[in-house]
């Protein structure tokens, strides 16, 4: 069985479309988490710092003070191992921090103004890092989203195209008009000709097919140009379903082939028919001229012959010089 294979890349693609929501959620809900973590950080450290500035006096550490910097201290150190090893590693934020807690725990009961001071300044150097790390991280999420989201709609954009193209390629395939011409094509000639054949022999009717050939198709095609040869297409298409009548099927077969198919035509009636067709192809006022060979045969219920291939036959015998008003 041949494989669709427009479908199929439009079945893939909807998959990794699926599959890529949940992974950009995924990271936007990670940095989320990591976004939050660094806001704690941050907000102990506005703490921790109040906690150092009530103790810039010349007066002792008091018990009370000390408790509450360790409880600070335990926090942050508790948030940084809950934080992203990749980013602790990149901003050597442990090392900061391990600093920091070894300043403090050096710090006796009645440090100097210059114990304070380093320790404040490792602060502020811990609250620098912690600061720079979630300035990166952020600007990583929203690379991260933006690259996410737009692999995400390049995929859509390709799925509607394949979408597109996939719908433009079935109606194309289930039609039954020929672009250029507006008349029949060959897929529903050939739905139609069983079909008349049996009608012929059922109703005992007459049923004839008249071929039309252009001559020198491709050289005409060059001569003309591609807007005016098709212009030059649909002007005879014109002619030939104002000649013939409403219940005649005509169809383009091929690029220059013209197929009727007449019910309740019989053998005579396509000598006249193909005379007073000539006349009228002849004198046509149409864009271009050309030369167009017609042939003609008669369906025999007792003699199946292939009509296309009789009709080929005597088209050789009726060529005429179409466009001639032109």
């Amino acid at each position: 069985m041949k494989r669709d294979w427009a479908g199929f890349r439009i079945t893939i693609l909807l998959y990794i479309i699926v599959i890529m929501l949940p992974i950009n959620y995924y990271f936007a809900n990670q940095a989320s988490i990591g976004m939050k973590s660094d806001t704690l950080i941050t907000k102990e450290l506005i703490r921790l710092n109040a906690a150092v500035l009530e103790t810039t006096d010349d007066t002792a550490v008091t018990d009370n003070s000390v408790a509450k910097i360790d409880d600070i201290l335990v926090k942050i150190r508790v948030l940084l191992q809950q934080n992203d090893p990749k980013y602790i590693s990149i901003f050597r934020v442990e090392e900061s921090f391990n600093s920091l807690y070894k300043t403090w725990d050096q710090l006796g009961t009645e440090p100097t103004s210059f114990e304070k001071k380093h320790f404040y300044e490792e602060i502020q150097q811990f609250s620098t890092t912690i600061s720079l790390m979630s300035k990166y991280r952020y600007e990583t999420m929203f690379d991260t989203l933006y690259i996410s989201l737009a692999i995400t709609m390049l995929m859509m954009i390709a799925l509607i195209f394949l979408i597109r193209f996939y719908i433009h390629r079935q109606i194309k395939k289930h039609a039954i008009r020929d672009d250029v011409t507006g008349l029949y094509n060959r897929k529903y000639f050939v739905e139609v000709i069983d079909k008349a054949k049996v009608f012929s022999i059922r109703h005992n009717i007459p049923l004839s097919v008249f071929v039309l050939s252009f001559k020198d198709y491709e050289g005409l095609q060059r001569t003309m140009g591609k807007k005016k040869f098709e212009q030059f297409l649909l002007e005879t298409a014109k002619v030939l379903e104002n000649f013939f009548r409403h219940s005649d099927v005509i169809a383009r077969i091929e690029k220059n082939k013209i197929v009727v198919i007449a019910e309740a035509a019989s053998a005579e009636d396509t000598v006249s028919i193909t005379a007073r067709l000539s006349e009228v192809l002849a004198g046509a006022d149409l864009v271009a001229k050309a030369i167009i060979e017609i042939g003609y045969a008669t369906y025999d219920s007792k003699d199946d012959k292939n009509l296309l291939e009789e009709a080929n036959a005597k088209k050789s015998d009726h060529s005429i010089l179409v466009g001639g008003a032109s």
